[in-house]
């Protein structure tokens, strides 16, 4: 920057003037931000290279963090299925939950040690069909929900019930309510899993395989890998942090405003997450943008300021003008290692009133409540994806109504919004469009915006996706001819495959499958369908060791049993065809296909007795089916 003694001698005009200004302070604050680029950078935890010790680590030198910290919401995140985990009810028939639209009810209850979810079906007063699965994790604080999660051979699923601890009730858990029950099918992935624990060991051969669990959030998803840390203390290099940072770890109040917020946002920004090319959800760390790891989308409704989801705390902080003017971060109110409830209320509002010191003047005529600030500026509200839930708005600002705590029908959807990157490109959007289409929202309003983007933007792997949820086959497969074969990922190699097979070219979509379960060879739905098109080719053999690999895989797959018995029957083995039929029915009364098979057999091996008392038990399932009432006639002669 010029001198001031040089300014004021120099004649120029005041335009000028202004002008080198601008220009000093534009290279002022970019070389700030160098500055502080470069600051971040410094800390040794940063590179993949840099191991993760585990919190028993840590706990040796901070044990009375750790005291604190683990009756957080961080802390208790995630846990086993034990009694002193949950905070569930187990009394006087509160704990069973009704799903009216599938007739299917839920009981969770305790046998001894262990925490059983029975679903069952009722005709009368009988029971006519009855599913035990036992959980093995629970996810979730309490503070609002208690989810949970079961395991088949490593496999993680999330179980169909969830306890909603503000009202003190068992109901769906949330996404299976209103039709979409998913029973025990909903696999639980990476995404899901890095927000609410630690850092697991995932197998890549499958999406929810995982060679290791850890329990709970701990020190190191805040304050980075600590493999450096513990060696320079073992080795007594202490650094004496009074006089600047201890560059082995990641000390978060040390951060930048930018980059403490990027590290909230990695778990309490939820929404789209659209990863960067070659970045996973594990690699954040402390430390960094999240910006450089994902970009993460938002849902607007047309007048929605007052929709939210359960985990945007971020989102709503920053349309506050407390934010944009003082550039507030979390941890500016959060005590990371104290639990909100265990935190005085003075010590958020004293928070309050170090910028509004002239409070009481400002609500003139009105009934002040010393200490209220949070009462009536971030009041309690209900989320459009979570049911039974009240949480502090983090929008602060004059809000109309006290309290919101019932959900509001949600208004018309306007687009996405990337909440955590201005400069997202178009190959990020239209990633973010597909994927909230395929899992929360098909409107068409995604499509469009989609296929637009795609139209400026030409990428064959999202063409593919976007023909392939269309539905548009041939396309699917006019696409993939511009790709080596070697380029398609697993996803597309599947997709591709699965457009072969609907187009019934069984043997162009082996090859395809093939290289899917090549790609991720413990991926169940990608050797189902292969097994099906070995059915269709005739190749019976492969298609039975095919489902057979898929039961060895996950024992609870309806699907594998189902073409497993179909495959006996077509072969004449028909004991065991019945038996696998009945498996299939046993795991999903609703899987008609297997009914319909089971009912064949019988039939065709002229036992139609047994057929009846086959089609007379889907009927108690499903009664007044009038193509099962059309068979039954047709048996009955």
């Amino acid at each position: 920057m010029f001198p001031l003694c040089i300014l004021d001698t120099m004649k120029v005009s005041k335009s000028l003037l202004i002008v080198i200004i601008i220009f000093a302070n534009i290279i002022y604050w970019g070389c700030s931000g160098i500055i502080e680029e470069q600051q971040h950078q410094q800390y040794l935890n940063l590179h993949d290279s840099v191991k993760y010790v585990g919190k028993d680590k840590c706990i040796q030198c901070h044990s009375a963090v750790h005291e604190t910290f683990q009756h957080t919401g961080m802390g208790q995140s995630f846990g086993k299925a034990t009694k002193s985990k949950s905070s569930a009810h187990f009394h006087s028939n509160s704990n069973v939950v009704n799903d009216s639209i599938l007739n299917l009810s839920y009981q969770a209850d305790w046998k001894g040690s262990d925490l059983v979810f029975t679903e069952f079906r009722l005709s009368g007063k009988d029971t006519i069909h009855k599913r035990q699965e036992r959980i093995d994790y629970i996810i979730g604080s309490g503070q609002h929900t208690n989810s949970h999660l079961f395991t088949v051979n490593n496999f993680l699923f999330q179980a169909p019930i969830t306890f909603y601890t503000q009202k003190e009730i068992w109901d769906l858990a949330p996404g299976f309510e209103n039709g979409f029950n998913s029973r025990f099918s909903r696999y639980i992935g990476k995404e899901c899993m890095t927000c609410h624990n630690g850092l697991p060991e995932m197998s890549d051969e499958a999406n929810n395989l995982y060679d290791q669990i850890p329990l709970g959030i701990d020190c190191e998803r805040c304050h980075g890998p600590g493999e450096i840390h513990v060696k320079d203390k073992i080795n007594e290099l202490i650094v004496d942090t009074s006089k600047g940072p201890d560059y082995s770890i990641v000390n978060p109040k040390r951060l930048s405003i930018d980059y403490q917020n990027s590290l909230c946002q990695r778990c309490h920004l939820q929404g789209i997450a659209v990863l960067q090319e070659g970045k996973d959800y594990d690699d954040f760390k402390p430390g960094m943008l999240l910006k450089d790891i994902m970009d993460v989308y938002l849902p607007q409704f047309s007048n929605g300021d007052d929709k939210m989801l359960m985990a945007s705390h971020v989102e709503r902080l920053k349309k506050s003008e407390c934010f944009n003017s003082k550039k507030l971060s979390c941890i500016t109110c959060h005590n990371p290692h104290l639990s909100v409830e265990e935190t005085s209320s003075s010590i958020f509002n004293q928070q309050c009133k170090s910028c509004h010191a002239n409070y009481k003047e400002a609500h003139k005529g009105e009934e002040v409540i010393e200490d209220g600030c949070i009462t009536c500026h971030m009041p309690k509200t209900g989320s459009i994806d979570i049911p039974h839930v009240a949480f502090t708005d983090h929008f602060i600002g004059i809000h109309k109504e006290e309290a919101k705590t019932s959900n509001k029908e949600v208004n018309e959807f306007e687009g996405l919004v990337c909440i955590n990157n201005k400069q997202a490109d178009d190959i990020s959007k239209i990633k973010a469009y597909l994927a909230y289409y395929q899992k929360y929202d098909q409107n068409t309003y995604s499509i469009d915006s989609a296929q637009s983007l795609l139209n400026k933007t030409k990428d064959p792997a999202l063409e593919i996706e976007l023909a392939y949820v269309l539905k548009k086959y041939q396309e699917v497969i006019s696409i993939s001819k511009k790709y080596n074969e070697t380029e398609l990922n697993h996803q597309n190699a599947y997709r591709v495959g699965e457009s072969y097979y609907q187009l019934a070219k069984y043997h162009l979509a082996i090859t395809h499958l093939k290289k899917a379960l090549q790609l991720k060879p413990k991926h169940t739905e990608y050797a189902i369908k292969l097994g099906a098109a070995y059915v269709n080719t005739s190749n019976l053999e492969e298609a039975a060791a095919i489902f057979r690999y898929v039961i060895s895989l996950n024992p609870k797959e309806a699907v594998a049993f189902c073409n497993l018995g179909y495959i006996q029957m077509l072969k004449a083995n028909y004991t065991s065809a019945e038996e696998n039929l009945r498996r299939s029915i046993s795991l999903d009364p609703d899987y008609r296909l297997a009914w319909e098979n089971l009912i064949n057999l019988f039939y065709q091996t002229n036992r139609k007795v047994q057929a009846i008392n086959v089609i007379n038990d889907f009927l108690l399932h499903h009664p007044m089916d009038e193509k099962m009432e059309y068979v039954k006639a047709q048996i009955n002669g």
